[in-house]
């Protein structure tokens, strides 16, 4: 009970009335996963990872757009950028870490500016969607290294961040495939621009498909959703009828749902998402109808408002809590840790 609220999350770094200059260490030390925290109880916060991606983000924007304006405070996203998604004809490493930066992708910095101008953040994933924990970067040599993988993403993004200067605009970052360790935390720390990030943010739901002891989904990551065995074979026993991939995207849904609500004691929480992946663009849609409680489809596009009924009645989430939305910078992040930061292994 003594250290029940000495809380941060690994996920983030806030204060509550204190300015930035006075806390200086924004980075945990620390790698694991919040549960529970209090400001997202019954709400959603959506972060979307690895873009952006013309094919794809663009999708993702629209379905957004189309629920917000149903929805009296609208849905607003983070997305976490990745530097191979902003920039072409960088280099690697034989680690496969940042070597060259290379030149902006005009047309990625384009569907950025997309993102900002609908309302919603961004954030920094750094450049090459490597393991930020390796101990490959804890070599004092490659220190140089490890700084680059957020600031080449810095430098590109920079100009679209709000400066941080109270508590309503924060620059986050978020270590790909939850990777971690300590040492990263003090590089980045007492770097005079990296610093100023809140990080690494991690996720409540969507890290790992997971069945319970009768088969039905109760979590989803959607980078696995549309070749994971299992959830194959549960579409083939149970709904042979539905196309395959339509039957992936309903049961993508249904974990990412079911995840949101069997909690007993909490509900809601920060969402992983890919605004890379095909089937995302497909299922976004169905976890807002339930999440939402509205259908913006039902006289635009009137096959799609359809089957999103019939995916509620059919997994029975017409009763299903409607949940509010809120974004990151809506959430206090605490120094210390929460007594209930489970430590978990890294999402492959």
């Amino acid at each position: 009970m003594k250290n029940q609220w000495k809380i941060f999350i690994i996920l983030f770094f806030g204060f509550s009335h204190q300015t930035w200059s006075d806390n200086p260490d924004y980075f945990s030390p620390k790698a694991g996963f919040a549960k529970e925290l209090e400001e997202t109880r019954n709400s959603i916060v959506l972060t979307f990872d690895d873009g952006p991606l013309l094919e794809t983000t663009p999708v993702i924007l629209q379905t957004l757009e189309d629920f917000n304006s149903f929805l009296p405070t609208p849905v607003r996203a983070t997305f976490f950028l990745s530097g191979k998604s902003l920039v072409e004809n960088y280099e690697v490493d034989s680690m496969g870490y940042i070597k060259k930066p290379g030149t902006e992708n005009l047309k990625s910095i384009e569907l950025v500016e997309k993102i900002i101008k609908a309302g919603h953040f961004i954030g920094n994933h750094g450049f090459t969607h490597s393991r930020m924990g390796s101990p490959y970067l804890d070599h004092h040599k490659n220190l140089k290294i490890s700084i680059s993988e957020l600031m080449e993403v810095h430098k590109v993004i920079e100009r679209f961040l709000t400066p941080n200067d109270d508590l309503n605009h924060h620059w986050f970052f978020r270590a790909p495939y939850g990777n971690w360790k300590e040492s990263r935390a003090e590089d980045y720390n007492s770097h005079e621009e990296l610093k100023q990030y809140i990080g690494p943010i991690f996720w409540d739901i969507g890290g790992e498909v997971k069945f319970s002891e009768k088969g039905t989904p109760i979590d989803a990551a959607d980078w696995n959703c549309s070749h994971h065995q299992k959830l194959q074979t549960l579409c083939h026993n149970q709904f042979s009828k539905m196309d395959l991939q339509e039957c992936l995207v309903w049961q993508c849904a249904r974990g990412y749902l079911n995840s949101s609500y069997l909690k007993v004691n909490f509900k809601g929480g920060i969402v992983l998402l890919h605004d890379i992946q095909e089937l995302t663009t497909h299922m976004l849609p169905y976890v807002l109808r339930v999440w939402s409680g509205v259908n913006p489809y039902m006289d635009k596009d009137p096959e799609l408002g359809k089957k999103l009924e019939s995916f509620v009645k059919t997994f029975r989430f017409e009763n299903a809590q409607v949940f509010s939305f809120k974004n990151l910078n809506q959430i206090q992040y605490f120094k210390s840790y929460d007594s209930r930061l489970i430590d978990q292994p890294p999402v492959e």
